[in-house]
């Protein structure tokens, strides 16, 4: 068989480009139905993000008011601990003063005022029957662990008996801490 092409070359021409055009609209509807998919499913994806992040920060800020209510009983306790952790650290044991005191003394010494603070001074005022006794309790003031320096004046060892005197002493009051 013998074929005759009696089709002019122009012809040719046009229909070889109704064939590329005819196959470059195929190759667009399948790459716009192939995007079309793609966006689709970007599109899903985005929408199954969005959902799970709201649930995600509906439940963090749910945590975080449970949480903060938590946390301002913290800090409440916190600062209540510290509040207490000032008051021990200034809390003195006074009465190892008062003990020290009674186990010093002489029984011809009776004391008529006792002032003791935490500016490491302490005033004590009495009367002692005799002069020996007066010495006496300051010599044992003097060793004491809790008190130094006692201070008695020389009017105090003038008179020999019934002698009214005042004693001014250090305190270490570090002694008197728990």
């Amino acid at each position: 068989m013998i074929t005759i092409n009696l089709i002019s070359e122009k012809k040719k021409q046009e229909i070889k480009f109704k064939h590329i055009y005819a196959l470059l609209k195929k190759l667009d509807f399948v790459l716009l139905i192939v995007v079309c998919s793609i966006a689709m499913l970007i599109l899903g994806s985005k929408i199954i993000l969005q959902n799970s992040f709201n649930q995600t920060i509906s439940q963090t800020t749910l945590i975080t008011k449970n949480s903060q209510g938590y946390n301002n009983k913290v800090h409440d306790i916190n600062s209540k601990i510290s509040s207490v952790e000032q008051v021990q650290k200034d809390f003195y044991v006074w009465s190892k003063l008062f003990t020290e005191l009674d186990m010093d003394l002489p029984s011809g010494i009776r004391l008529t005022y006792i002032k003791a603070g935490n500016d490491k001074a302490v005033i004590l005022r009495g009367v002692a029957t005799t002069r020996e006794e007066l010495l006496n309790f300051k010599a044992k003031l003097e060793k004491s662990l809790i008190i130094s320096d006692p201070v008695l004046p020389i009017s105090s060892i003038l008179n020999k008996e019934d002698i009214h005197f005042e004693i001014n002493a250090k305190l270490n009051l570090e002694k008197l801490k728990l």
